[in-house]
């Protein structure tokens, strides 16, 4: 059980040093910290006031203290759960895969593609090569490159 502590009823004015202005409750009891403001803000709290403390606290203070807490930190949970911003939509996500396949290409000296082969005929693309490189008098070469599948 919290003690309920309403500091010092002797000699209030001589006791009290403090930088808050001092403030009497019931009975000329001198208030201070939490007592003292449940006192200024008038909320009808009940006397005597819970302050903090002293001694040893009881398991059962301590899980209700722990339960208030979690509570608390679940209401906060919650309510930045609900200011959370939505997804991204489907269209931004990354594409599917192409598959691809492999092609020969008869390339000339500028690396342009001339000819395209598929991968089986690289003997008849090699061959293309050989008779553009004897017509033309320029180096022709078979390039293996991947193109997506139809």
């Amino acid at each position: 059980m919290l003690r309920y502590v309403l500091l010092m009823a002797i000699a209030p004015e001589a006791a009290y040093r403090g930088p808050e202005p001092v403030a009497y409750g019931v009975e000329g009891i001198l208030l201070h910290g939490r007592a003292r403001r449940a006192l200024d803000a008038g909320d009808g709290a009940h006397w005597p006031l819970p302050c903090l403390p002293m001694g040893r606290m009881s398991n059962r203070d301590r899980i209700a203290r722990a339960a208030e807490e979690a509570r608390l930190a679940a209401e906060e949970k919650a309510a930045k759960r609900a200011t959370k911003k939505k997804p991204a939509t489907p269209s931004a996500r990354s594409a599917k895969p192409v598959r691809m396949k492999v092609v020969w290409e008869v390339r000339g000296g500028s690396g342009k593609a001339i000819k395209t082969f598929p991968y089986a005929e690289k003997a008849a693309g090699e061959a293309e090569a050989m008779a553009l490189t004897r017509s033309t008098g320029h180096a022709h070469t078979l390039v293996a490159t991947k193109v997506p599948m139809d």
